[in-house]
């Protein structure tokens, strides 16, 4: 089995986070032709992935975040927010 650039939902200090990876299950054999193990390599494609999209989905989220940070601040409007590419 192989999946490619499957995307997932990780929660990491109480924020949700995209990851996407590509992973494959291959069966290993032994001299019987019986399976004895499965190896399972995984390779982290998310920084591909998101530098590849748009800004305005990088926009969407980084205003997400700052709307919920539990800090006193101003409001924080759509258009206050600029996002460079580097």
């Amino acid at each position: 089995m192989f999946s490619n650039q499957t995307p997932f939902t990780l929660t990491r200090n109480n924020y949700n986070e995209e990851a996407y990876y590509s992973f494959s299950l291959i069966p290993l054999f032994g001299s019987d032709e019986r399976c004895f193990a499965i190896y399972n390599p995984v390779f982290d494609n998310t920084s591909a992935i998101v530098s590849g999209k748009d800004a305005p989905s990088t926009h969407c989220v980084l205003l997400s975040w700052i709307k919920s940070l539990e800090v006193p601040r101003g409001d924080v409007r759509e258009d206050s927010v600029q996002i460079y590419a580097l």
